[in-house]
């Protein structure tokens, strides 16, 4: 076992001294490589609040948490979480020595002060105050969910039922000691102190001192099962229990030092610990393994978890959070000698024995797990290896001075097939075998030939192949041999030796062609220097990193053995399912986007450059394991990669944000009217690649179709109309989609968006309609009632009552209605920005009102015909002052004699004085701030005057008259209406006057006043 560092690992570089191209094999191998580990740092450099992590654990959702020196850390694998002073203003204490997760979704912190209750997101505090005089030191839950605690002069507290308490049966022991640890053990407490281990069962009370370690100080335990544990001392190693067999780890054991911070065990049951000088170490069957070779395991390290895919995470003192996670891609055994060496063609025989090709070491030959190395001296007529492919009885080595035979039956070389034998090139660039166990050998200047019972045999090709550059083979069901070459497209030769050649011209995204693949329905793709072609039949469709490939070249396509795709690339491996191959076939949009994941040397990659140009360029081995060529040895993906526990893909939603509101825990949140931008956070843990996994969204109300949003886990949402909706998130990850993340969210209408406004609107609107087809129907009835009375005489009283409750209920209903229409325009007045609108709206609202409110005075009088015009001016002048915009002291004061005016006189009276007074109150002061308006209304005999006078700026009659505002065109025709004579003094302000004489209009003449 050993590790690979992602930022040790080299850049390689490609031979360029020849055109270096493919090999294809398939086979079971006896090699054995061991098991391998990326390591990575974080700190306060790029997300850790703080370089010391005292304790770390994993919550019941999957989040990793860590106690450091300035706050509480949650970890998703790609983004912190950090709880602090900033996030939580009442903690006494950022610094947390310990956590312990329950299976309630609730995580509980400690600080030296303080106790942190974590849940749904959301941190509850618990003093520590009244036992401020102590510290804490270590915690734990026990089965019953109560929380117990250690402080560091030797007192153990409970919290239970949301109180805090001593545990007396301990505290009464009054030992002069320090609690270390204390962990749950089944029905019993295991407690670690500076003077030994106790065993304390709260339930009944009993406290037992471990003998085997008495006055060993404690500093971890951990328990694999009850009566099952490991102790990690301060100057005695470790101390296996179990069920009672007692087993100590020393130095002369293996370890490298006695003084043990912590300990975990993985899946297999070994324990991994590590300690406060000499790092970290393994106990496997008694087999001590250490790794003292890494800078950032010599550190003081502190603590240590294992997650249940095998992920290793060390907290440090100094150095922050470290992560040991399995290489997904391994390495050669440094014993092969292939580390630092540019492989080119890999392949294995039926055999099982591994033949590898290099750049400079010829070649090397893997046999039950010991390496043979053939060069020169061992009859290679090169040592750079284009290409190597086998036979039942060969081994065919192609290089740039001719084909190597190997014979398996002599163990050795014992052919060079050079142009000499029939070849157009002595630079071999590809050689396969195919289904009837023919042998094909690719050359340089338009070579293709076969070779049969040692003779060559050369194919003739079209003219402009004549110098073609052929790089690679492959067979397909049809048995048509496809050719790829460097420039000259790809070829297809069939059973019958026609070609068929597919270029540019003929749709292809590059004339640079290197592997092929057949999918489930018989199409072919084509790896090219531009991303992926698809030839199905004569139809050519292209794809690249437009398309969600992560680089346009690519060297080599293999499918494994769980269905998944291997790419190789300058960038790493990509990998995507072969389900995604007939999901880009079935979809019409150009958009399309692949669901892939990039392997690199953070995935254990010895190099992230793998070689192509070269044949064959990767091969699945017998065992299932897929090789790749790189720049620094082969990259091995092993058979069991795919069905890894991280294969599965979980999605957690966070928050909904929007302004500076943030959302989150809430089954459907409330969104205030007007917000039509929203954010949306999520998340999904993964310690392994979480940058490879993917997200896609819909609203469902809005949407059938998702949307991809690749590896962002932020959504930007724009939602013009108010509603309830449905955001739904999935994650996809390693071919696997997750279950469906739900969010219920309501975005609140406002007053006039509303349900029961419109229908207000509409209730009105009916009741209008009904109204005045009601008036015009009672007018009807009016005439008819007035004809009948001059026909009957003698009906004539009761035809009088009945018309005055009709026409009390008319004056009634008009005055209502008036009222509601007033509403309704000062509603559309409220809602409008336009300020020449605004001002029509308001003008309208006061015309209105004044006729409103001679049928109000008209309801409340005894005359249902007269109205007493005095009363009327004194509400008319209160309602103008109220519903007048300025802000200036105008004044208004009212002389009056007795009036008893006829309603059709009266209206158009009113609504003159409304024009004057509202005009005056606008216009008549622009240049003051103070000022006065006199109303005067005389009555002589039968004749009536009424005059209005400012002490304004004054305006001359000529001026008023030329006017052509709405306002002085009322004037004018009201004027005409009452047969009314009138003038205006500019006198110190400006006066207005009119008279006519007092009638009783009746008739259609006084229906064409109102």
């Amino acid at each position: 076992m050993y590790f690979t560092s992602n930022s040790s690992l080299l850049s390689g570089f490609l031979l360029s001294l020849l055109i270096i191209l493919p090999l294809k094999a398939q086979q079971n191998s006896t090699v054995e490589v061991e098991q391998q580990y990326v390591i990575s740092n974080w700190n306060n450099t790029n997300g850790l609040p703080q370089n010391t992590v005292f304790d770390i654990t994993q919550d019941e959702i999957g989040y990793l948490w860590f106690g450091t020196e300035e706050g509480l850390v949650r970890f998703d694998g790609l983004e912190f979480k950090i709880f602090d002073y900033t996030t939580f203003p009442e903690l006494v204490s950022p610094m947390f020595i310990d956590i312990e997760a329950s299976t309630k979704s609730e995580l509980w912190a400690a600080s030296r002060s303080d106790l942190v209750s974590i849940k749904n997101g959301t941190a509850t505090h618990i003093s520590f105050e009244p036992f401020s005089k102590d510290h804490i030191s270590d915690i734990t839950l026990t089965s019953d969910g109560i929380l117990l605690g250690g402080t560091v002069t030797g007192k153990i507290f409970r919290f239970k039922d949301d109180s805090l308490s001593w545990v007396n049966q301990w505290n009464d022991l009054k030992k002069e000691l320090s609690i270390l640890t204390i962990e749950q053990n089944g029905t019993e407490t295991l407690i670690g102190t500076t003077n030994g281990l106790y065993s304390f069962d709260h339930a009944t009370g009993n406290i037992t001192k471990v003998s085997f370690l008495n006055n060993i100080p404690i500093r971890s335990i951990h328990i694999i099962s009850n009566n099952n544990y490991w102790v990690g001392t301060e100057s005695d190693g470790i101390f296996h229990n179990n069920n009672g067999s007692i087993k100590k780890y020393g130095l002369k054991e293996g370890l490298q030092e006695t003084f043990i911070n912590d300990l975990y065990s993985d899946q297999s049951g070994s324990i991994w610990g590590v300690t406060s000088s000499s790092g970290l170490f393994h106990i496997d069957k008694d087999h001590f393994l250490s790794f003292p070779d890494f800078e950032s395991l010599r550190e003081d390290l502190r603590s240590i978890y294992i997650s249940d895919t095998g992920i290793i995470w060390i907290g440090s003192t100094g150095s922050g959070l470290t992560r040991l996670k399995p290489a997904e891609v391994l390495q050669s055994n440094k014993k092969w000698g292939l580390s630092s060496t540019i492989i080119l063609p890999i392949y294995q025989h039926k055999n099982g024995d591994i033949w590898i090709g290099t750049a400079g070491q010829g070649v090397r030959r893997i046999k039950n797990n010991d390496v043979i190395a053939y060069t020169r001296s061992s009859g290679l007529s090169n040592e750079i290896i284009l290409t190597i492919y086998g036979t039942e009885n060969y081994i065919y080595a192609g290089t740039a001075y001719g084909l190597n035979r190997f014979n398996l039956s002599s163990e050795s070389f014992d052919k060079v097939f050079t142009t000499k034998d029939g070849l157009a090139s002595n630079i071999v660039q590809a050689v396969y075998e195919d289904a009837s166990e023919l042998v094909w050998i690719a050359t340089r200047s338009g070579g293709i030939h076969t070779i049969k019972d040692g003779n060559i045999s050369q194919l003739n090709v079209p003219n402009e192949l004549r110098e073609a550059e052929f790089v690679s083979f492959f067979e397909d069901s049809k048995n048509n041999i496809w050719i790829g070459s460097n420039g000259n497209g790809a070829l297809k030769i069939s059973p019958e030796r026609s070609i068929t050649v597919f270029s540019k011209e003929d749709g292809l995204n590059s004339n640079v062609t290197h592997y092929f693949y057949e999918d489930e329905e018989g199409d072919i793709w084509v790896t090219t220097s531009y991303g992926l072609a698809l030839i199905e039949g004569d139809q050519i469709t292209s794809y690249n990193r437009s398309n969600g490939l992560k680089t346009d070249e690519i060297y080599f396509i293999k499918k494994d053995r769980h269905g998944f795709l291997w790419l190789s690339s300058n960038f790493g491996l990509e990998r995507m399912h072969a389900s995604e191959l007939k999901r880009a076939k079935k979809s019409s949009s150009t958009s399309f986007k692949f669901h892939t994941q990039l392997f690199t040397d953070a995935n254990g990659m010895p190099n992230s450059e793998a070689n192509g140009g070269i044949f064959p360029a990767g091969w699945e081995m017998q065992n299932g394991e897929i090789w790749i060529p790189t720049v620094e040895g082969p990259a091995i993906i092993p058979s069991y990669l795919t069905n890894r526990a991280d294969r599965k893909v979980n999605i957690h939603f966070q928050a909904i944000r929007y302004g500076n509101e943030t959302i989150s825990q809430v089954e459907n949140i409330s969104i205030p009217a007007g917000v039509h931008y929203l954010e949306a956070d999520y998340t999904s843990i993964n310690f392994t690649n979480p940058k490879n996994v993917d997200f896609e969204y819909r609203i469902s109300q809005l949407d059938t179709d998702w949307t991809d949003v690749g590896n962002r886990r932020t959504i930007y949402l724009t939602l013009q109309n108010p509603g309830s909706y449905t955001l739904e998130i999935r994650a996809f990850y390693n071919g696997t989609y997750s279950d469906l993340e739900k969010q219920n969210f309501t975005i609140q209408p406002f007053f006039y968006q509303s349900w029961w406004f419109k229908l207000l609107i509409l209730f009105i609107s009916v009741n209008i309609i009904f109204l005045v087809i009601k008036l015009r129907s009672e007018s009807k009835i009016s005439t008819r009632l007035q004809q009948s009375v001059e026909e009957k005489t003698k009906e004539l009283q009761k035809g009088l009552k009945e018309k005055n409750v009709l026409l009390e209920e008319v004056h009634h209903r008009v005055k209502n209605n008036l009222a509601v229409i007033s509403g309704l325009l000062q509603i559309q007045q409220f809602e409008t920005e336009d300020d020449i609108t605004n001002k029509i709206l308001g003008n309208s609202v006061a015309r209105i009102k004044s006729l409103a409110l001679i049928h109000e005075k008209l309801y409340q009088s005894e005359s249902l015909s007269n109205i007493e015009f005095q009363s009327y001016l004194k509400d008319l002048i209160r309602s103008i002052t109220q519903s007048s915009d300025t802000f200036k002291e105008i004044n208004i004061h009212l002389e009056s004699d007795e009036v008893l005016m006829n309603v059709n006189q009266a209206v158009p009276c009113a609504l003159i004085l409304n024009e004057v007074t509202t005009n005056a109150l606008e216009h008549a002061f622009q240049n003051q701030e103070t000022g006065n308006i006199w109303i005067t209304v005389s009555k002589t005999n039968n004749s009536v005057t009424f005059s209005v006078k400012d002490n304004g700026i004054g305006i001359s009659e000529d001026d008023y008259l030329k006017s052509k505002s709405i306002g002085i065109t009322i004037i004018k025709t009201l004027i005409d209406q009452l047969d009314a004579s009138f003038k205006i003094v500019s006198e110190e302000g400006t006066k207005f006057v009119f008279s006519f004489k007092l009638q009783d209009i009746k008739g259609a003449h006084g229906h064409n006043i109102m």
